[in-house]
């Protein structure tokens, strides 16, 4: 764990009687202090042999896995509730692939995703968990062969896309 990641997990326990109100303002002034901290890669190892690795000044994902919170604890509730385990799998928009390393191990998994740099983590979950899933870099869209471009001056979850 690095400095950065420290002290992200020390401001959420200090804060903790505040609602955590402010982390994402922490990080923003952390990763200006330690930007090369920040785009080292954290990987979180699951009890059941898997890892996901994102980027150490993503206060997105280190507010989930510094909190231990379950993350988008509806759709797993939705997917453990199916009567029997899908055929196929489609994590589109899959970002660093959360869904994807998680459901690969028990179903066939396209993962799609458009932005380049996000890309690079997605594929590198993917190579860290045996490269049980497809990894495309493309946009859903209601049409087909649309070319698009991203914003470059925000994080991942944040970027807009912009017209070429």
């Amino acid at each position: 764990m690095n400095t950065l990641t420290r002290m992200g997990a020390m401001y959420l326990k200090l804060s903790a009687p505040f609602s955590r109100r402010g982390f994402r303002t922490f990080m923003s002034v952390l990763i200006m202090i330690l930007p090369d901290q920040a785009k080292e890669l954290r990987s979180v190892a699951w009890d059941d042999g898997q890892d996901f690795s994102f980027p150490a000044g993503d206060p997105y994902w280190q507010y989930y896995f510094l909190n231990d919170k379950e993350y988008e604890k509806e759709i797993r509730s939705f997917i453990g509730a199916m009567p029997k385990t899908p055929d196929f799998f489609l994590d589109g928009g899959a970002n660093f692939g959360f869904w994807s390393v998680l459901l690969s191990k028990m179903v066939r998994t396209v993962s799609i995703e458009a932005s380049s740099d996000t890309l690079e983590v997605l594929s590198l979950n993917n190579r860290n968990n045996g490269s049980r899933f497809v990894v495309e870099q493309a946009a859903l869209s209601h049409t087909a062969g649309m070319e698009i471009g991203f914003s470059k001056d925000s994080d991942h979850a944040s970027r807009a896309i912009v017209d070429n």
